[in-house]
């Protein structure tokens, strides 16, 4: 599941955008999102996301963020 907003030259994984307003710990993002195993399936692929990107704490997502903002500087 990905965040859509036309500020954002791309779309942005939802699960970075819960670690960047402090959840941290997967359980806690499922215990948000719900427990329910269909929930769970789909969210799966999400939880994945930031753990490819080498992003597992909010302080991690910053420098995402810095880097992203860099590579949006540089095609614009």
């Amino acid at each position: 599941m990905y965040l859509k907003h036309n500020s954002l030259g791309d779309d942005i994984p939802i699960v970075i955008i819960l670690k960047a307003m402090g959840l941290e710990c997967d359980q806690e993002i499922v215990q948000l999102v719900g427990t329910e195993p269909e929930m769970v399936d789909l969210f799966s692929g999400s939880l994945e996301e930031p753990y490819n990107l080498g992003i597992y704490s909010q302080e991690q997502v910053g420098f995402y963020w810095q880097c992203y903002a860099v590579v949006e500087v540089l095609i614009d």
